[in-house]
């Protein structure tokens, strides 16, 4: 009987933890949509489940980011594109980076790291503003590269982001 009731109390917290981490996630879809179009925010959401195996991924659990590698030691990361947006929106800006393996190529990168989902799904709002919603831009600046992405990404449904609109 202990571990029953042991077993309920954890599937409870757990169901706790997921439903806090689902909500806070839609308050961040509600305020990209009020910063961006319904297409950046469907693409970030698209992009971010591509990148994260739909948020569960341990890359996304250390650093809150889309898989956005750091190819610069220092702050912007290599991101120079969104180092005035960082600096004049503190509060969504990286706190440093995280080395990890990459799903793709087995070796290990380096990934800018995020305080909050907030802070990585605006910037990535804001990736995707500059660069005229393209989302394989993204991916790579090659447009072959880049028109497979979006196929990719096409056949992904941007669950959250369609249950608040």
């Amino acid at each position: 009987m202990k571990k029953f009731i042991l077993i309920f109390i954890i599937l409870i917290a757990f169901f706790l933890i997921t439903l806090k981490k689902d909500t806070n996630m839609i308050e961040t879809i509600k305020k990209a949509l009020r910063l961006y179009s319904r297409g950046v925010v469907n693409n970030a959401e698209k992009i971010f489940r591509i990148e994260t195996n739909h948020f569960k991924s341990l890359q996304f659990q250390k650093t809150f980011s889309a898989g956005m590698q750091a190819t610069g030691l220092l702050f912007p990361y290599g991101w120079s594109s969104l180092k005035r947006f960082w600096n004049t929106t503190p509060q969504y800006k990286p706190i440093g980076t995280e080395m990890m393996q990459d799903n793709q190529t087995k070796k290990t990168v380096s990934f800018v790291k995020f305080q909050t989902f907030e802070a990585a799904f605006i910037s990535l709002c804001e990736i995707l503003q500059k660069r005229n919603n393209n989302a394989g831009a993204y991916f790579s600046n090659l447009p072959e590269k880049q028109d497979y992405y979006i196929a990719l990404i096409s056949k992904i449904d941007p669950l959250l982001t369609n249950s608040v609109v």
